[in-house]
C-alpha cells in the first residue's frame, strides 16, 4: 500500500517544470510580469560586455554543471541536476538563453530560462533532457522572481549595483517585494550560489 502511494505520488510529480506551479486563473498574469522582468536596456554597454557579465551570472549559480555556448547574438546556457528529496529524487536540465543586441545608446538584453526535471526513485534511474536552447517565449519559466534576481547580478557584474544578492538575500527580498515565481533555477536544484569574489 505505502508503495503504492509512493509511485501515484511519483507519477503526479513527473515532468514538473521548471519555475514552479503557475495558478491556472493566474497565468496571464505571471506570462505579463515574467515578460516584463526578462527584458532591460543597458545604456554604455556593449552587447559583448552585457553577455561577458551574463555568462558570469549563469557560471557563478553552478560553475562545476552550467555549460556556456556562445550564439551569434547570445549565449546558452545548460546544466544538469540531480537532487535528493525526502522521499524520492528528482533530475532534470535547466536552459539558459540571453541575447544581446545594439540598442540606442546601449544594449538591449533578454532572458529567458525553460526546463524540466522528472522525479526518479534512484540515481540510476536518469532523466532525459526535454527542451533545447531554441527557447520560444511560450516555453519560458513564468518567473518574475527568477529574471528579476538574473538582472541584479547583471547590474553588479556591469557596475549599475553595488549590491551582488546572494540567494539568502534574494529569496527574503523576493518574498518582501511580492514577486511572482521561484528563484530555484539560480539559488535551488542543487546550485553553488558562488560569489564574484569566488572566481
Amino acid at each position: 500500500m505505502r508503495r503504492t502511494a509512493l509511485l501515484m505520488l511519483i507519477l503526479l510529480l513527473s515532468g514538473c517544470a521548471a519555475g514552479g506551479s503557475v495558478p491556472a486563473e493566474e497565468a496571464e498574469l505571471y506570462r505579463e510580469k515574467a515578460l516584463a522582468a526578462s527584458v532591460r536596456v543597458y545604456e554604455n554597454v556593449t552587447p559583448d560586455q552585457a553577455l561577458q557579465a551574463a555568462e558570469t551570472v549563469l557560471t557563478l549559480a553552478d560553475p562545476q554543471d552550467m555549460s556556456i555556448t556562445r550564439k551569434k547574438h547570445g549565449i546558452a546556457g545548460t546544466r544538469e541536476f540531480f537532487r535528493y528529496l525526502v522521499v524520492t529524487a528528482a533530475a532534470g536540465t535547466d536552459y539558459w538563453t540571453v541575447n544581446a543586441v545594439p540598442a540606442e545608446n546601449g544594449t538591449r538584453v533578454q532572458v529567458i530560462a525553460t526546463g524540466k526535471e522528472a522525479y526518479v526513485l534512484g540515481p540510476q534511474t536518469g532523466a532525459e533532457p526535454v527542451a533545447d536552447n531554441s527557447i520560444l517565449q511560450e516555453d519560458m519559466v513564468l518567473s518574475q522572481a527568477l529574471y528579476t534576481l538574473f538582472f541584479e547580478r547583471l547590474d553588479y557584474l556591469l557596475g549599475r549595483s553595488a549590491t551582488w544578492p546572494d540567494c539568502k538575500t534574494a529569496a527574503k527580498t523576493t518574498a518582501e517585494r511580492g514577486l511572482l515565481g521561484d528563484i530555484d533555477m539560480l539559488c535551488g536544484r542543487g546550485t553553488a550560489d558562488k560569489l564574484p569574489s569566488d572566481q
